[in-house]
């Protein structure tokens, strides 16, 4: 290998000694598919940065858009890894002699051959750990896809989350039911295939079912109460969601993807818990008590039926034994005084 490069050096060297054009400028064209890979790559990036993180870390349609940007991110990067280093022209003097000429082109050739030799990692350490793990994870997608055709459950799984890293939702989904038909408690695989299945309108309840055993099965790993109340969230279960992603921060301290949402919610809950009180004030504390501890009324605070919200706004509405129905509260008020009411419970 070693006589291969001298001989092309003398060749080289030869060749610009009795050149012509030695005095001359050396022009070089721009690589026209480098310039248009490097305007992609800058676009994508652009692109990236307008999704902020916070605004996409519980909306399903623009997570997914980020990751289907990381990706082509990967790609772009991986192609820009194997094209050659680029050249620059440089002016040759018509008084530099042959040996100076032979002198620097050694010297650059050697350089050259470094940096050709290091550049994928030098060009590596200019990207976020983000599209570096991307990079990563796409290209050793097919090696996965060779070890889980074995079958067992740890390549599956393995296979399954790359996939998923890459949004390839279906792809992904289909791994993990895989898993599940072997492992049906795996707690990875019952939570991130419950929330595919959650994202899809017909399939709402029962990814909600398996987000929420997800996290009977592991109640020490943070990420099923991350996914549940994210999804809880979606569904409109904001007191459910609240339970949860605190479950969440209190699991993983530093973890900071739930701030944004409970930040929102905590604030509609207190709105909720005044406009509730004010509701129950108006039209149940004559019976039940102020604090719900009864009067004329049964007491509310040891009741059962607060556990069961749906149970609770049909007693509202439409009354039981001697108690009159409201039929007249519904819609965010019912909601409200639901609500506040369950709050009584102790």
């Amino acid at each position: 290998m070693i006589y291969v490069f001298l001989a092309l050096l003398l060749l080289f060297w030869l060749a610009v000694t009795f050149a012509p054009a030695l005095g001359q400028t050396k022009a070089v064209r721009e690589d026209s598919a480098r310039a248009d890979l490097e305007e992609e790559r800058d676009l994508i990036f652009r692109q990236l940065e307008e999704l902020e993180p916070e605004e996409s870390a519980f909306n399903p349609e623009l997570e997914r858009e980020r990751l289907r940007l990381k990706v082509r991110a990967a790609r772009v990067l991986s192609e820009l890894d194997h094209l050659p280093p680029k050249l620059e022209g440089k002016v040759l003097g018509r008084s530099i002699t042959p040996l100076v000429v032979g002198v620097a082109f050694a010297v650059v050739a050697v350089l050259g051959i470094g940096l050709f030799t290091f550049l994928s990692s030098w060009q590596r350490r200019g990207l976020t750990a983000d599209y570096t793990q991307l990079l990563q994870t796409s290209a050793g997608i097919s090696t996965l896809e060779q070890k889980a055709k074995s079958g067992e459950v740890k390549p599956l799984l393995e296979l399954a989350d790359a996939l998923f890293d890459l949004s390839r939702v279906a792809d992904a989904a289909g791994v993990y039911g895989k898993v599940l038909q072997k492992n049906p408690k795996e707690p990875k695989a019952l939570r991130r295939f419950g929330l595919l299945l959650a994202l899809q309108p017909a399939n709402s309840s029962r990814g909600l079912s398996l987000l929420e055993l997800s996290t009977q099965v592991a109640p020490q790993e943070p990420e099923g109460f991350l996914l549940l109340g994210s999804v809880y969230n979606r569904f409109g279960q904001n007191d459910k969601a609240i339970v949860a992603l605190e479950r969440y921060k209190k699991l993983l301290p530093s973890g900071g993807e739930a701030d944004s949402l409970l930040a929102q919610l905590q604030p509609n809950q207190e709105q909720l818990a005044s406009k509730g009180s004010s509701l129950y004030t108006q039209n149940c504390t004559a019976c039940h008590g102020a604090q719900g501890q009864g009067g004329t009324g049964p007491g509310l605070q040891q009741s059962a039926i607060l556990l069961d919200k749906s149970l609770l706004r049909g007693v509202i509405i439409n009354g039981k034994g001697a108690m009159a129905g409201y039929s007249n509260i519904q819609g965010n008020d019912l909601e409200q005084l639901v609500q506040f009411v369950q709050g009584l419970k102790k």
